[in-house]
């Protein structure tokens, strides 16, 4: 072999190396930007579960009264619950 050879293949190696070295970084940039959005989905999902859980006690617990008023006031309330639900659960 020739130092030109040599020269040529380390040259080779050194690109190669390089493009090994930015593929990986990339890859790691990806992988702790997936990790982060799988946190953000996650407190998501704690905090939409929470509230469905808190607005089904509601519901449940739910007095419609026992005069025209009350259950006017009653319903309305419903209805402001499930306006609130409906764009929280596309379907």
């Amino acid at each position: 072999m020739f130092m030109h050879d040599i020269e040529s293949a380390w040259s080779l190696l050194d690109h190669a190396e390089s493009e090994r070295q930015s593929a990986l970084t990339a890859e790691l940039i990806r992988q702790e930007r997936l990790e982060h959005m799988a946190r953000k989905f996650e407190r998501k999902a704690v905090l939409r579960e929470s509230w469905l859980r808190e607005m089904g006690s509601v519901l449940e617990d739910f007095d419609f009264g026992r005069s025209a008023a009350q259950v006017e006031a009653a319903v309305k309330k419903q209805q402001a619950i499930a306006t609130d639900i409906l764009p929280r659960n596309p379907l």
